[in-house]
């Protein structure tokens, strides 16, 4: 295996980590959160919240964008040329992931 490839493999435990971790979150967080109130998912720049989703929809979709994001970054880390391309989607990757 050679050094690209470990990049590559390290940048997917990562994301894998995030998405665990979130996932998590969403689980506990639902479990927590009463039934039929809703989620906050959008502020303004005053902070005021914009919109609300309904508890099931607002913490999947919390995990399903961060999975849809992943794909085309790990398409990308996967398609790096050299090691310093590889080390730069390395970085991208692990800091979208807890984002």
């Amino acid at each position: 295996m050679g050094t690209i490839a470990i990049i590559e493999v390290a940048g997917t435990v990562l994301w894998v980590i995030a998405l665990g971790i979130m996932a998590k979150a969403s689980q506990t967080a639902f479990q927590k959160i009463p039934k039929g109130v809703p989620v906050p998912m959008l502020w303004d720049s005053k902070r005021i919240v914009v919109w609300r989703a309904p508890r099931p929809i607002g913490l999947t979709l919390l995990v399903a964008i961060a999975t849809i994001a992943g794909i085309p970054l790990m398409y990308l880390a996967k398609m790096a040329r050299d090691f310093e391309q590889a080390v730069i989607w390395f970085g991208v990757r692990a800091t979208v992931a807890p984002l």
